[in-house]
């Protein structure tokens, strides 16, 4: 994460709520899984199934998110290395 980034921390707090549902819902499969009972368990896959794509499409809008910061950072450097370079000459 990069330093007091209002998007990098809501994604994060966002994809941190997202894995705690999922594994919640997980959990919950199992022990329907356990107990036979046919009907939640397919209620509960269903549910499961959509908490493991929101937690998959948070994760790539992360790399995506982090991937700008990198940019933007190789970016600034190049810009205050030929700043430097123009002091110099």
């Amino acid at each position: 994460m990069y330093p007091v980034c209002e998007e990098c921390r809501e994604l994060w707090r966002q994809y941190s709520l997202a894995t705690a549902i999922h594994i919640q819902l997980d959990n919950k499969l199992r022990f329907a899984a356990l107990k036979n009972q046919c009907e939640l368990i397919e209620t509960l896959t269903r549910e499961t199934e959509g908490a493991e794509r929101t937690r998959s499409e948070l994760r790539e809008s992360i790399h995506k998110h982090e991937a700008a910061h990198k940019i933007s950072a190789v970016r600034a450097r190049l810009h205050s290395a030929s700043s430097a370079g123009a002091h110099t000459m």
